[in-house]
C-alpha cells in the first residue's frame, strides 16, 4: 500500500523493518515539519518517496531496493535534508529534485542503472562556491556531500545558483562524474 500525506504539519513516519510498497511508496504534498525514517522499501514503482511543495523535511535511514523509477523525488521544496539513506537498483534517478532550496544531500549510498545518481535542478541560494564543511555553506544553498554514487549515467548533476558539491565518491558512471549546468 501507499502512504499519502496532504497538507499536514509536524508528522513523523517511522518504519520498523521491511515494508513493501507499490506506486509512489510515500507521497507527501504541502507538508511542513515532516520526518521520514527507517523504512525498508522493496520494489516500489515510480517513486520511493515523492515530495510536492513541502518544507522542513528530514529523510533519514531509508533502505530502498529495486526502485522501478526514482528513489527520492522533491518538487518545489525548501529545507529538505536527505541523509544516510541507501537506494539500490534505481532505474531512473537515485535522488531527483526540481527547484528545491536549502537542500542537504549527505552520506547516502546510491547504486543504480538510470540517468543520474543525484539530480538537483534549479537550486536556489547564493553564488556557487567551494567550502570545506557543511557549516560553511550559506543558508538556502544546496549542499551535496559525502555520498557514494555508482552505476548511473551521471554521478551528480546540478544546475542553478548556490550549489555546493564536495567530498563525494563516484564510481562506474557511464557519462560524467559531476556535471554542473551553469546556463540555468
Amino acid at each position: 500500500q501507499n502512504i499519502d500525506i496532504d497538507d499536514r504539519s509536524d508528522i513523523t513516519l517511522r518504519g520498523t523493518g521491511r515494508c513493501v510498497l507499490s506506486g509512489s511508496g510515500i507521497y507527501a504534498s504541502f507538508c511542513e515539519g515532516l520526518r521520514i525514517q527507517g523504512f525498508h522499501m522493496v520494489g516500489t514503482v515510480g517513486y520511493g518517496i515523492y515530495l510536492y511543495y513541502c518544507n522542513d523535511v528530514v529523510i533519514r535511514g531509508m533502505k530502498m531496493n529495486g526502485v522501478s523509477g526514482t528513489g527520492i523525488y522533491g518538487y518545489y521544496c525548501n529545507g529538505v535534508r536527505i541523509v544516510r539513506n541507501r537506494i539500490l537498483g534505481a532505474s531512473s534517478d537515485g535522488i531527483d529534485t526540481y527547484y528545491c532550496t536549502g537542500l542537504l544531500v549527505e552520506g547516502n549510498v546510491l547504486e543504480g542503472s538510470g540517468e543520474d545518481g543525484i539530480y538537483a535542478y534549479g537550486t536556489g541560494g547564493g553564488e556557487s562556491q567551494s567550502v570545506a564543511a557543511v557549516s560553511q555553506a550559506p543558508e538556502g544553498d544546496t549542499v551535496i556531500t559525502r555520498n557514494r554514487v555508482s552505476g548511473f549515467g551521471t554521478g551528480i548533476y546540478g544546475s542553478g545558483s548556490g550549489l555546493v558539491v564536495f567530498e563525494n565518491r563516484l564510481d562506474e558512471f557511464n557519462y560524467t562524474g559531476i556535471y554542473v549546468d551553469s546556463s540555468y
